[in-house]
């Protein structure tokens, strides 16, 4: 162990790793770890404050620590059109804001989000979307909202099924496509298997997977709201 007096990069990446699930004990947590004070760990989370990669609330005992996001983006795209370029948007708008992230994680991002908004484009039916795309030291999170017509809802009027809940059976089975000239129908299927959370808000269905789990949910909502992917 390298002395007290510099900051252990060990440490460092112990508590980024974990304060999200130990907000209010990681400073104890961090020290039972290395067998440093709390004080000496107080000190590694006010570095890590300045550069912007937590923040803190509270005092003393009753602090809480939390990740900050180093990139927190969010607009509206309108007029959309069957014309529209979902790698444009990516290329101009989400991909210069994106601050060190390894490169296959990169395409991974870059695969989901064009997959998911050229759904918006060619079936969606809606005029606009908000995107959001919001990062911090573990984790990015993209969000896609649109007013349109919901996922399930346009594969069980296409497919002719007998309720939204069948569309999303068919939809997890791959191969599924409404317009097979343009797609192949593995976007859907493969995008919710590569991240590690995925998740569909459409109509009165919330549909969610977890990739560590390999575990699927279904959840009648009762809700008419946005889906989001």
């Amino acid at each position: 162990m390298p002395p007290r007096n510099r900051q252990n990069p060990l440490v460092r990446e112990f508590i980024l790793r974990n304060v999200a699930e130990h907000p209010g004990n990681i400073s104890s947590l961090a020290a039972k770890q290395f067998g440093l004070s709390r004080v000496a760990i107080t000190r590694y989370a006010k570095r890590l404050i300045e550069e912007g990669l937590l923040t803190a609330t509270g005092k003393t005992r009753a602090r809480r620590y939390a990740l900050k996001n180093t990139v927190n983006l969010r607009f509206r795209i309108t007029e959309i059109t069957r014309h529209s370029d979902e790698d444009v948007i990516w290329r101009f708008r989400i991909l210069p804001e994106i601050r060190n992230l390894d490169q296959n994680i990169v395409d991974l991002c870059h695969y989901g989000f064009t997959e998911m908004y050229n759904n918006v484009i060619d079936h969606s039916l809606s005029d606009d979307a908000i995107v959001s795309f919001q990062q911090n030291y573990c984790k990015v999170t993209m969000r896609i909202i649109d007013n349109g017509i919901g996922i399930f809802e346009k594969i069980q009027k296409d497919f002719n099924l007998s309720d939204p809940r069948s569309a999303l059976l068919e939809l997890s089975k791959g191969k599924l496509t409404s317009d097979k000239e343009r797609h192949s129908g593995w976007g859907i299927y493969f995008t919710s298997r590569m991240f590690d959370l995925f998740q569909i808000d459409s109509g009165d269905l919330f549909y969610s997977r977890e990739r560590e789990r390999d575990d699927d949910w279904l959840i009648e909502t009762g809700d008419i709201g946005r889906h989001v992917n």
